[in-house]
This record gives structure tokens, C-alpha cells and sequence, in this order.
């Protein structure tokens, strides 16, 4: 499809006395082939919420040099994508206070966006609905962090053309939300004093672990990544497994390693601050993962408590859950999708 064919022209029209607080977008200059449904559009706009996300994760990891999102505003944008509360109306038109458009984006007395799905289906088509539907509504949300007409103009476009040059954004990937959490004191539970059976309940969880993390690889660095790098926490989590798994190599694998066991007193210190450097050392980290100089508040392996360990690995618990949380988020929008089929009763 020739990207001509899919540019949008868009006509927005303010609302009286509210002139940047309504805009209003058509859906699209192609002509409806009467097959689409009522199901197909509500689909299409409530995924968007999917695919908008994914395209900002992609644009904050690697920014393309003409983005028209300048400093805070792809963070901004993408706050309003996940906290947007949108109306699909299925009877009739969005209403600007004058007429009825195909969607309006409200920031007063709230963020809040209509679409109508019944002015939409008479204007796309099966070949293009997906796609301008998911530049129409970036339009909308990008007039709620301040785009006058002619940068949402411009920014809808510019999707259109980076998705037909780029491709779609995945947004199905399967495995995530059937994985089964570990209790994080249950490794602790009666086996303190048996450094064996601790030895290789740490080995269990930190492969079970390890492979888990090492699984989302695909969803954290494809071309459009489910998580912005701020949220991609498998490098933390690694580098404490690995960590953990030092420490058991040192302490509890028997027979212990006494070399190591002095390499892990250097680097805790009484304040529990860790110098990771050391795993850049091949000797000692076989995997070769490269991680910069960093800090990590772990146990001090002085003392050996098992409180700490146990807080420990808490935290790894808590790093993976949170990222976890928030994949789960891009793939089941946050925001609250209304549909109307027809009027509601007064």
C-alpha cells in the first residue's frame, strides 16, 4: 500500500470557548468496502492503547532522528496513553459542542477521549482500519500534552509513516502471565543449618530464575519492546543472581571455595554497598555478561543471617514482579474503554 493511500486527512474543529481543549479527527480518505463490523473497530481501538506503547518503548530506546516528540514528551505522552479513559460510541458521532465528529479529545474537566465507531466503519476499510485507527488515536493523545492542529496533523502522519516503514507492533506475545512466583522465604524454610540442601535449593531457584528472565529477551529488546528501558529490570535481576550464586559457590557449595569467599569480604562493605566490578572478571563470572560499575545493596557476607538472604532474594522477587506487572499492563490497557451501543437511559 502506497503510503499516499494511507495518509489521513484530519479536520479538527474546537469546541465554543474551548479551543484546546476539544480537537476532533476523521477517520481516514478511503472508501468503506461495507465489511467491516462494529467488533472490528472497538478491537482496533482498544488495542491501539496496546500498540501506542509500544511504539514510544521502541522511540525511548533507539529515537529516531525526525520523532516529532521533543525532551519529556514521549514519558508524557505515554502517561496519558495508560491513564486515558476512552468512550466508543456506537450509535451516533462524538459531539465538539457543535456537531458530530469521529473522535474528540477532551482535557477538560478530565482527560478523556471519544470515538465513534459508527462514523468510523462508514469510512475505513478491512486493508487500513488497523493502521488509522492507531494514527488517529495518537493524534488525539498527542492534543492532550499540548499539540496544537497542525503538530497532530503532523504527528498522525508521521505514524502512518514510520509503522509502513517499520512494521506493526507484535502485540501477542504468549508466556508471561503463567508463570508461577516463588515464595521467596520457602528456599530459607528449615534447611539455615544444612548448607547442602541450601546449596542446591539456591542453584534450583536461581536457574528456574535465570532462564525466566533470559525468556524475556524477546519482549525487551525486538523492535518494539513491551517494556521503555527504565522498566527493564533483567540486568538487575541477573546481576543479583549472580551475586547469590557467588555467594553459594563460597559459602554453602561444598567444599567451599576460600578464594572466592575473600574476593566477597573486599567487596561488601560494613555499609552493604557491593562493588559489581567483579563480574567482569571471567575468572569468577563464566558468562562474560558485561555490566557497568554499579552499586547493590545486598547482605554483608561477613555475618551470613539468614534474615538478610532472605530480604534479599525478596527483592530479586519484587524486581521481576514489577516488571512482569508491567508488560501484563501494555498487553491488557490500563485505561477504561466504555462502549455504548446505544444511548444510556437518562
Amino acid at each position: 500500500m502506497k503510503i499516499t493511500a494511507l495518509l489521513t486527512t484530519l479536520f479538527l474543529v474546537s469546541s465554543m470557548g474551548q479551543a484546546n481543549t476539544v480537537r476532533i479527527g476523521n477517520g481516514g480518505d478511503t472508501q468503506a468496502d461495507q465489511t467491516l463490523t462494529d467488533q472490528n473497530i472497538t478491537h482496533a481501538i482498544y488495542r491501539s492503547a496496546t500498540e501506542a506503547q509500544l511504539l514510544i518503548h521502541a522511540w525511548l530506546r533507539n529515537p529516531p532522528f525526525n520523532l516529532q516528540l521533543k525532551k519529556k514528551q514521549p514519558l508524557d505522552l505515554l502517561n496519558i496513553i495508560r491513564t486515558t479513559p476512552v468512550d466508543i460510541i456506537g450509535y451516533d458521532g462524538c459531539s465538539d459542542g457543535v456537531s458530530k465528529k469521529d473522535a474528540v479529545a477532551y482535557s477538560q474537566p478530565s482527560n478523556r477521549i471519544c470515538v465513534s465507531s459508527l462514523q468510523l466503519k462508514s469510512k475505513l476499510s478491512s486493508a487500513n482500519y488497523r493502521l488509522q485507527i492507531l494514527a488517529l488515536m495518537m493524534h488525539e493523545y498527542s492534543h492532550l500534552i499540548g499539540f496544537d492542529e497542525a503538530a497532530a496533523t503532523n504527528f498522525q502522519q508521521y505514524i502512518l509513516r514510520y509503522i509502513e516503514f517499520a512494521g506493526y507492533p507484535v502485540t501477542q506475545p504468549e508466556g508471561i502471565d503463567d508463570f508461577v512466583l516463588y515464595n521467596p522465604y520457602s528456599i530459607f524454610e528449615g534447611v539455615w543449618s544444612n548448607k547442602q540442601r541450601l546449596s542446591e535449593d539456591i542453584a534450583a531457584y536461581s536457574k528456574d530464575l535465570r532462564e525466566k528472565i533470559q525468556s524475556y529477551a524477546t519482549y525487551t529488546t525486538g523492535n518494539y519492546p513491551l517494556v521503555p528501558p527504565q522498566m527493564n529490570l533483567t540486568g538487575d535481576i541477573l546481576l543479583r543472581l549472580n551475586y547469590l550464586d557467588l555467594v553459594n559457590k563460597a559459602y554453602w557449595r561444598q567444599p567451599g571455595d576460600a578464594e572466592l569467599r575473600q574476593r566477597l569480604k573486599f567487596m561488601a562493605g560494613h555499609d552493604g554497598q557491593v562493588d559489581m566490578s567483579i563480574f567482569n572478571n571471567s575468572d569468577i563470572n563464566p558468562t562474560l555478561m558485561e555490566f557497568s560499575r554499579t552499586n547493590l545493596t545486598a547482605p554483608r557476607v561477613q555475618d551470613q543471617k539468614e534474615a538478610d538472604f532472605k530480604a534479599f532474594i525478596l527483592q530479586v522477587d519484587q524486581l521481576k514482579v514489577e516488571m512482569e506487572k508491567y508488560m501484563l499492563s501494555v498487553l491488557k490497557p490500563t485505561p477504561k474503554f466504555n462502549y455504548y451501543p446505544a444511548p444510556q437511559a437518562k
